[in-house]
């Protein structure tokens, strides 16, 4: 069982995405904005991974990547966005994102997402030990 920390300031959205990550086996933490997030990084929870929105009040996206890069470079992130530009993925990526999202998405195709993520850490992981 993985722990994966969902940020994302659409209720609906989030709590869609928690009971799913639930269903497909996994310890889900949900939280409604970046400072918060950062607060259960700070706090100590072991976190697997991190599943964010991009466009969000106080501390987009991006820039909660971007300080989970300094604070917790192994947690991998996935950002997921309505309203993209197209430069928006390559900026994600620079600041660390696995994977760019297209919202709307499926569930089962964020599960394959989810799945291929956290294979790609723990094989990361195994070869750096």
């Amino acid at each position: 069982m993985k722990t994966i920390l969902i940020v994302d300031d659409d209720p609906g959205l989030l709590e869609c995405l928690h009971q799913a990550l639930r269903l497909f086996g996994h310890r889900v933490i949900p939280v409604q904005d970046a400072m918060s997030a950062l607060a259960v990084i700070h706090n100590g929870a072991a976190i697997d991974l991190v599943i964010t929105d991009y466009h969000m009040p106080g501390m987009h996206g991006l820039e909660l990547a971007e300080k989970l890069r300094q604070t917790a470079p192994a947690v991998p992130v996935i950002m997921c966005s309505a309203f993209a530009d197209q430069e928006l993925p390559d900026k994600a990526r620079g600041a660390g994102v696995a994977v760019f999202v297209d919202k709307p998405y499926s569930l089962q195709g964020m599960k394959g997402i989810v799945r291929d993520v956290l294979d790609n850490s723990a094989q990361h992981r195994a070869g750096s030990i």
